[in-house]
């Protein structure tokens, strides 16, 4: 049997087991199948499938979520551009379309596990406390590293047949340069390591040392080329930025260390806090009002709308509509604060809010809930693409002065930070405001849970604490009899 034969039977019971119909099965089905069947592949192909589920199912009773290790190893490389940075953001969204279209019978956690896993696959690298399936499905595509020489040789000519379009001398540089840094140990679970650690770090420092000596036999001049090639490529989170009002301070602060005079170091200065209280100003008169048209053509710019939806209610979701039909993708943020104390969990909240967005013909396959513990601009420059950050606001005199701690965060915090993680990306983050609607202003989730905490307390047959009629109007009808158990049966707030 052909590796499309095998993956297309295996395809069927993997959507017959999540109770997936005929039409979004075979539709599917060929996106995949001419997806991983592009002419520019060499390496990720439907065969590379075939080897990632074979061992898929050597270590089938070590799994525990199968189906959804499953799907992410289908999608995982289902978007294959090798001058794209955004392949495993691109495959995952595919997979959330596949949710979306096919509605399979699993749940809005095991969902957002598999979209996780692969975008994860951008470095697969696992923390400690990554559930074991994410671990194995890291594993098995990494599983090649570990196969005997002369395969691995031939994955390795496959890959730069990929890179054709790169030039010898910064092929050899670049990759010699992932090789000799990979992580160790390279595979996140005890099996494979026992299995393949060993053979990979010899495949690896062989196919460097190779590669040393091909740079070697490069002209000068193109070893040159490639120092500089690799240098913006390390600086691609200023290059894809795009321009903004920071730039010309920097350059203005980097000719001031290297020259003496006093003049211009304070000029330096000036011209700094000119355009910072100039982004600052800029946001603000940026407020999108609630009654204004909707834009001709949505926005490929992500959306980001964080809170704490402790609880979400119905004035998130007027937002995230207003997004939705500005912006092609949104990303619903349930950020967590130390300095807050919620009874109810992040994931829990972030479980409610899909829910219903999910209910939500407007929303559904454009927002995704997503938990969040860092600085929310942290998470715009992990998404790239200068993703756009909303702001809520009810009034000036009730949200004002919080907001303006906010927005100085989100300006200064990637000037001052944004080296970290590997790139170098110092823009702010684009933030705008949007005015609540009129109806909905008093609305808010201390309300909710004020509204929660003075209601009388249920008949004593029934196993809710409070009534979902007490939050009616306040919240989303699709999660309302849920707000109500988890919010009033439980003693913080």
């Amino acid at each position: 049997m052909s590796d499309d034969e095998e993956l297309a039977v295996r395809w069927e019971g993997v959507c017959r087991a999540l109770a997936v119909g005929a039409e979004e099965r075979c539709r599917f089905w060929e996106r995949i199948r001419s997806a991983y069947g592009e002419p520019h592949r060499r390496y990720h192909t439907l065969e590379h499938l075939s080897e990632v589920f074979a061992w898929r199912d050597r270590f089938r009773a070590r799994l525990s979520r199968p189906l959804v290790v499953d799907l992410a190893i289908f999608f995982h490389d289902i978007v294959y551009d090798p001058q794209s940075s955004r392949n495993e953001e691109e495959s995952a969204l595919v997979l959330a379309e596949f949710f979306a279209a096919a509605s399979p019978e699993l749940s809005l956690l095991e969902r957002q596990l598999a979209f996780e896993w692969i975008v994860q696959t951008k470095h697969h690298r696992c923390m400690a406390d990554d559930p074991i399936d994410c671990k194995f499905f890291m594993d098995f595509d990494m599983a090649v590293l570990g196969k005997p020489a002369a395969e691995y040789d031939a994955y390795a000519a496959r890959a730069r047949e990929e890179y054709a379009s790169v030039p010898e001398a910064a092929w050899c540089r670049g990759r010699g340069a992932v090789l000799e840094k990979m992580a160790t140990p390279v595979f996140a679970t005890e099996e494979m390591r026992e299995l393949l650690e060993e053979r990979a770090h010899e495949n690896m420092r062989r196919e460097a040392a190779a590669l040393r000596a091909r740079y070697e036999e490069c002209s000068a001049s193109s070893r040159a080329s490639a120092r500089v090639v690799l240098a913006l490529g390390r600086a691609r989170g200023v290059l894809s930025a795009g321009f903004s009002p920071v730039v010309p301070s920097l350059l203005v602060a980097l000719a001031a260390v290297t020259t003496k005079q006093s003049f211009f170091r304070v000029a330096t200065v000036c011209v700094f806090f000119a355009v910072f209280a100039a982004e600052i100003a800029g946001s603000f008169c940026r407020v999108l009002k609630s009654d204004a048209a909707p834009p001709p053509g949505r926005s490929s710019s992500p959306a980001i709308f964080a809170g704490s939806f402790n609880p979400p209610h119905k004035g998130h979701l007027a937002i995230l509509r207003r997004l939705a039909v500005r912006h092609a993708r949104v990303y619903a943020v349930v950020a967590t604060n130390s300095a807050k104390r919620c009874a109810v969990s992040a994931d829990e909240r972030r479980e409610l809010l899909q829910w219903a967005i999910d209910a939500d013909g407007e929303l559904q396959g454009v927002v995704t809930a997503v938990a969040h513990s860092g600085y929310v601009w942290s998470l715009a420059l992990e998404l790239g693409e200068r993703p756009v950050l909303y702001r809520g606001i009810r009034s000036w005199a009730a949200d004002g002065p919080a907001e303006v701690a906010l927005l100085v965060q989100n300006v200064l915090g990637p000037l001052l930070l944004g080296w970290r993680g590997g790139f170098f990306n110092p823009f702010p983050v684009r933030t705008r405001f949007l005015a609540s609607d009129p109806e909905l202003q008093h609305v808010s989730s201390s309300l909710v849970r004020d509204r929660l905490r003075r209601s009388p307390p249920p008949p004593p047959q029934t196993a809710a604490c409070s009534s979902p009629r007490v939050v009616a109007g306040l919240v989303p009808d699709a999660i309302a009899g849920d707000v109500s158990r988890l919010w009033s049966c439980r003693d913080a707030y």
